[in-house]
């Protein structure tokens, strides 16, 4: 009787650990009271008045630009096993205002990771590639790896009491194919970008 009670009460603890581990990993993206935003949502966000969106190697700046947007559409709705992702197309990554030719060659996807409970994420990018021309050390192209790279935060509604921000600060490597030999081997991409589609977002 014993042996079976501890059995029990193991059964329960490995079950409230599932609950637990699969309520963690639950990503969705809400508007509003709490409302889940469905497969198809699209999210558009665009630089921040007044700043730039640069990217810095090898002890100096190899690009700013001071209009950039990003529009993109969500793949799923996600779910407590499932977090939320969306697809880049490389004609919706826009670079504008640049000191050198800036340019989108591939697009890719981008998935959100709620922190903690939520309203904030963490930004993970795949396989979007950019290409830069002109600069002091010929022309440079980087490129999100498609095992993913860590873009920044995405500050949620609820905190920033409006708009929801992307907060980018990422070291994209090199692809050194298409890359001259003298561009630095990582690129550091920073940059804040203001979401104006929805007017309110939350990640929980």
């Amino acid at each position: 009787m014993k042996y079976l009670k501890i059995l029990s009460l193991a059964a329960v603890a490995a079950t409230a650990l599932m609950a637990f581990a699969s309520s963690a990993s639950a990503t969705v993206l809400t508007s509003p009271k709490g409302t889940v935003l469905p497969a198809g949502t699209t999210i558009e966000a665009t630089l921040k008045a007044g700043t730039s969106a640069s990217l810095l190697g090898g002890g100096f700046t190899l690009d700013t630009c001071t209009k950039a947007s990003v529009t993109g559409k969500t793949s799923n709705t996600g779910s407590a096993t499932e977090t939320v992702s969306g697809t880049l197309a490389k004609e919706n990554i826009k670079w504008e205002s640049c000191t050198h030719p800036t340019t989108t060659l591939t697009g890719g996807s981008l998935e959100i990771h709620v922190i903690g409970s939520g309203p904030n994420g963490t930004l993970t990018a795949k396989g979007v590639e950019v290409h830069i021309a002109e600069t002091p050390v010929g022309t440079c192209v980087y490129r999100a790896p498609s095992t993913g790279l860590d873009l920044g935060t995405l500050t949620g509604s609820s905190s920033t009491g409006s708009t929801a921000v992307m907060d980018i600060n990422a070291k994209v490597p090199k692809n050194s194919t298409l890359s001259g030999a003298f561009c630095p081997a990582e690129g550091e991409w920073k940059g804040e970008y203001v979401v104006t589609n929805p007017d309110f977002l939350d990640v929980s």
